[in-house]
Order: structure tokens, then sequence, then C-alpha cells
């Protein structure tokens, strides 16, 4: 396994499940840094440096179209989880967040 491999696909998971732990603010960080991570690399690489998967390079043909969109769908969800990364850490960060979600509600009734 590539560190690739690692940062587009296990790093994400791990990312999910951490959140739905005490240690959400750790996945935060991790989802920020392995989607931010991705962005760069399938910018990059689909983008910027020339070979078999730029998407400027490639030969017409039937399958160019397709992989055009592949290709900015993937990298759109891959700045989207970068976004949603960083507001979770932002959101986690602030003092209110501290408290379980779906933790108990006290509703305190006036005396009158």
């Amino acid at each position: 396994m590539g560190i690739c491999d690692v940062v587009i696909y296990l790093a994400p998971i791990v990312a999910a499940v951490l959140l739905w732990t005490p240690l959400r603010l750790a996945g935060a960080w991790l989802l920020l840094g392995s989607m931010a991570g991705s962005l760069a690399f399938e910018f990059a690489y689909h983008f910027l440096i020339p070979g078999s998967d730029n998407v400027f390079t490639l030969e017409p043909g039937a399958w160019l179209a397709p992989f055009w969109v592949s290709t900015v769908l993937l990298v759109a969800a891959s700045g989207l989880g970068a976004l949603v990364g960083g507001w979770a850490v932002l959101r986690l960060q602030r003092p209110e967040a501290s408290a379980p979600p779906g933790g108990p509600v006290v509703i305190e009734r006036g005396q009158g």
C-alpha cells in the first residue's frame, strides 16, 4: 500500500470513524489533512504533471469526455472534503463544542 493509497483511501475512513468518538478533533484534523493532500495530488496529477492521466495530454476518443468529467468531479469532491474537514476543525475548536452531541438538554422553568 503506497502513500497515495493511505492518504486518498484509508485516512478519510479512519477520520470518519474518529469523528464519532471522543477523538473528534483528531478526526477532523485527519480529514482536513487527508482531503487537502488528496486535492493537491489529484489536481497536480490530472492537470499539471504531463502523463497518461493528464486531461490535457489525452488522445481524442470516446473516453475523453467521461475522463474529463470524472476528473473534475474527483477534484471537486476532494476540495469539498477539505472544506468539510476545515469546517469541522473550526467547529470542534469552539468552547461550546466540548459537550458531546446528543447530550441531555436541561430546561429550567422560571419561578412565578
